[in-house]
Parts: structure tokens; sequence; C-alpha cells
């Protein structure tokens, strides 16, 4: 499989491990298969690029210098033939703005075009390393020939697999699958190679297995999952153009609210680390895409809210990767009001079918992500004005003075022109 070669990758030498690893510049022409890997950073000072470290890292990483989910990752390069790896840590120059915000806008390309991604899904961090200590017999499944006494014709064979709970591959309870980053990983990697506590897992777009269950046999996705990387594969059986734009960009909110739910460093990257999950949709489908919404579709965007309802906080709690924070905006950066992405929690939409939609027209100037490395925009130019058939309505505000006392308002407002 020849693939355009990300900017950097690292050259993991032979198969036989003749020759240490080192980072490789690639030129525009050079094509070749490589493999991602997809790790929890952790709490451990990372190996990195950075400016100073650049010029060493290109003439040689000893493998005894990296850490353990690096070391495996190089042997399992290896094994499989590959000469490239790619590692975000390591690829890309941590301590340069330019080259980050050059390097995160190709994420969707990086990871769509690999061979496969290697996913430390039970690290906690980069020390923990792919491979873990097991009784490999315990997930091996067996075959054996069964010939009834009653039956002349060639024996039967029958495949025994180990009892297990069913779980999803996907189900993010595991450590890799509670970062928000790696939700891109999960939807646009074509093949993964996933590193659970005790089995490995395997999955592409037709097919997916473990060590337990080689054919198959247990759900491998979250619902929504499937259908997004079916779609960003341009993998659809609907024929209509309008009912097909519905099902993706409902399948996209889905994610978004599952994105909302997990962990995410850094603030600054809430809207550039699904950037490639929405490039992925628009390279299949068209659409311009808008700070976490998309204008076809910009209405029903609008409509999420952050739960404060003891039940919706209830159900939140239920998810595996769901993380509390205060139900506020996210203060130090310009991510505008309108958006989920001016939210430090997790989110929830409204769904309305399509015919219960009043007939807005947007009458907007915003500035298009495509020009912004990392969906940040200025307060001066993320104005957006619905208008729309005049309508009363009344809104209904909770205030909790106390763990004692709690204040119902009601309002009656005159729903002319509404404007953030």
């Amino acid at each position: 499989m020849e693939a355009k070669l990300p900017t950097r990758v690292i050259d993991v030498g032979p198969p036989d491990g003749s020759q240490e690893p080192y980072l490789r510049q690639i030129s525009a022409s050079d094509q070749g298969p490589y493999i991602a890997l997809s790790h929890c950073w952790g709490k451990e000072r990372l190996l990195t690029t950075t400016k100073d470290t650049f010029d060493d890292r290109c003439k040689q990483i000893p493998l005894s210098s990296l850490p353990k989910t690096f070391q495996d990752a190089v042997l399992v390069v290896r094994k499989f033939n590959v000469r490239y790896l790619w590692i975000d840590s390591l690829c890309i120059i941590q301590d340069s703005t330019e080259d980050w915000s050059a390097e995160s806008k190709t994420m969707c390309r990086i990871y769509q075009d690999c061979l496969f991604t290697i996913a430390a899904g039970h690290a906690e961090g980069s020390r923990f390393g792919c491979f873990v200590q097991r009784d490999g017999d315990l997930h091996r499944p067996l075959e054996l020939p069964i010939r009834p006494h009653f039956l002349k014709q060639e024996p039967y064979r029958c495949w025994f697999e180990p009892i297990v709970p069913t779980v999803s591959v996907n189900t993010p309870d595991l450590p890799l699958h509670t970062r928000a980053w790696v939700l891109q990983e999960q939807v646009l990697s074509p093949r993964t190679l996933l590193f659970d506590t005790d089995e490995i897992h395997w999955q592409c777009m037709a097919m997916h297995g473990s060590e337990r269950s080689p054919q198959g046999g247990i759900a491998r996705h979250l619902p929504f999952m499937h259908e997004l990387r079916s779609y960003v594969g341009g993998i659809t059986s609907e024929d209509d153009d309008v009912k097909k734009r519905f099902l993706w960009s409902h399948t996209f909110r889905t994610a978004v609210h599952e994105y909302s739910c997990r962990s995410l460093t850094q603030w600054s990257d809430k809207l550039i680390a699904i950037y490639g999950v929405a490039d992925a949709l628009r390279n299949v489908f068209g659409g311009e895409y808008i700070c976490g919404l998309w204008k076809e579709d910009f209405l029903k965007g609008l409509l999420w809210y952050v739960p404060v309802q003891p039940s919706e906080i209830d159900r939140l709690r239920n998810h595996p990767a769901y993380k509390s924070y205060p139900a506020c905006r996210v203060e130090g950066y310009t991510n505008p009001s309108w958006s989920w992405a001016s939210a430090e929690s997790a989110i929830v939409y409204y769904e309305i079918p399509n015919g219960h939609l009043a007939s807005l027209n947007i009458i907007s100037r915003i500035v298009n992500l495509d020009d912004l490395h990392d969906g940040t925009v200025g307060q001066d130019s993320t104005a957006v004005k619905i208008e729309g058939d005049t309508r009363v309505g009344y809104v209904k505000c909770t205030y909790r003075v106390s763990d004692f006392l709690t204040l119902l308002l009601t309002f009656n407002i005159n729903m002319a022109t509404v404007g953030h």
C-alpha cells in the first residue's frame, strides 16, 4: 500500500533491529507504507521533538531511550516488515507553533492513509507499553474435529472460544478511549490493532476480530462509531443526498457529544482535536465547517446545551469517559459563544425533526475554520444573526441560591430576532 508519507516519520530500520530508529524528514515525492501510533501521553514527562532536539532526533533515537509504549510500537512495525512509524510527540516539533499549526491540520490524512494504527488501549501513559504479561493459552480458541458415530461423512470442525464478557472494542472504558484526541484516531484509521489488557483486537471497515474470537462475533463499535467510520470512508447505501446529509450530520452531533465527555489537557485544542473528522466528512460530502458546526445544518448545530438536571447528569456519569467539569465557558479562549466548543463541560443536543424547525435564514459574517489553525477566532468576527417569524416564548430559569433554596423564575419574551 503506497501512500504519501507524512512530513516526518520514525525510520525504525530493518526487521532484524540492526539499525537504531531515527527521525526522517520526508520530501514531497516520498511514498510508502507507514503505521501510526495512538497512545495516551500520561502524566509523566514524555519524549518529544523540540527545536533544540530536532537535529539529534534526525541522527538517531536509540531504542533504549524510548518509553515502553514507543519501544513496543517499534517492535510491532518491524514484525510487519514496515519501515516507518508516525508518533505525534516525535514527528511534530512540540515547541514550534508554526509546525504544530501545520501538522495538526493534516491529522485526517495521516490517520486515513496509514497502513494501520497501533492503539495502546490499556496504557495510561507511555511507560506502560503495549504488551502485558499474561497466559496466552487462556485466550486462544480451539478448533476440534468431531465425527458423530452415526455419520459417515467427513468430521465437523467445531470452534471453541473462551467465555468472556461481551465488551465492545470501542467502548471507552480503556484509558486510551477516555481521551478526546483519540476519537478522531478511532474514526479515521482504516485498520486498528488494539492492545487491550488481556488480548489483542483488530478491526477494519469490513470486519473485526480478536484473539478470543478471530472470526468476530461480538460488537466492535459504539453505535455511532460504525456509522461515522462508514460515512468517512464514503460507504453508504443511501442514495438520497438530503437524507444522506441528515444522517451523517446527526451522527456527527452524536460524535460531538461523545467527544465532549472525554478528557482534554489543553482547552485550546477543543476544536482542532476533532477537526480531522470534520475534514474527512467534508472531503466526502462537501459542506462548510464553521467552528464545530456545519453551515448546511447550522440551526440544529445550535441546539446544544450543558445538562444541569440531576437525571441528565446521572446519565452522563454512566459514561465511562465522563469527566465532571463546571458548567461554564472555557476562559481565556475565544471560541464563539454559539459553538459547543465554548463550553468546558459535556454537552447534549436537542434533537428536533426536520419538519419542526421554523423557517429561518442565517444572516452572518462567519470566519471559515479553514483559515485558522486551531479554530479560535476573534470576538469581533463571530457574530451570527438568526431572523425568523415572531413567536411568544416562555423561558424557565432555575437559580440555585443555596443547598436549601432554589428559585424558579418564568420570563415572557418576544422572540423576534435573536443574535450572538
